[in-house]
């Protein structure tokens, strides 16, 4: 699935390892949460949801 809009930023964890930060733009909040837990997955992760004025849903993850 692609993400529209995405975006990528490199940020330490806690245990000093980088972890890469991206954001994407969602059409609704189900099709947001099915992209996060699509397999593989890549161990664990954080993400944050956030809803637009225009309906749809931005995403912030981890990776």
């Amino acid at each position: 699935m692609s993400v529209p809009g995405e975006a990528a930023e490199a940020v330490p964890s806690e245990e000093g390892e980088v972890r890469t930060a991206h954001a994407g733009t969602f059409a609704s909040l189900q099709d947001a949460v099915d992209f996060v837990t699509l397999p593989p997955g890549e161990g664990s992760g954080e993400a944050g949801f956030s809803y637009r004025a225009d309906g749809q849903v931005d995403v912030v993850y981890f990776l």
